[in-house]
């Protein structure tokens, strides 16, 4: 959540500097589409990686939850094994 508030004042203030540089006619108009354009990217890019983040966590709770079963089916798994044996 803090990361989110941190990206969103970044890209206001950062599209505010543009905005204001080329009001003063310190940039274009092409450098104020450059940094929203940029900025749309870098959410995107952001927004991909923490996806992928969540679901390796996700993943890993799984294998652990798995692996847990496993345990618990091992001495099954042998007792049955024993019982058909000659």
């Amino acid at each position: 959540m803090s990361g989110q508030l941190i990206f969103g004042a970044a890209y206001i203030a950062s599209t505010l500097l543009v905005v204001r540089d080329a009001v003063d006619r310190h940039a274009s108009v092409g450098d104020v589409v450059l940094v929203v354009s940029l900025a749309a990217h870098v959410n995107q890019q952001v927004t991909g990686a923490l996806t992928l983040l969540r679901e390796l966590q996700r993943l890993g709770e799984t294998l652990v939850e798995l692996d847990w079963l496993r345990e618990l089916l091992r001495p099954r798994a042998r007792l049955a094994r024993l019982r058909r044996r000659p």
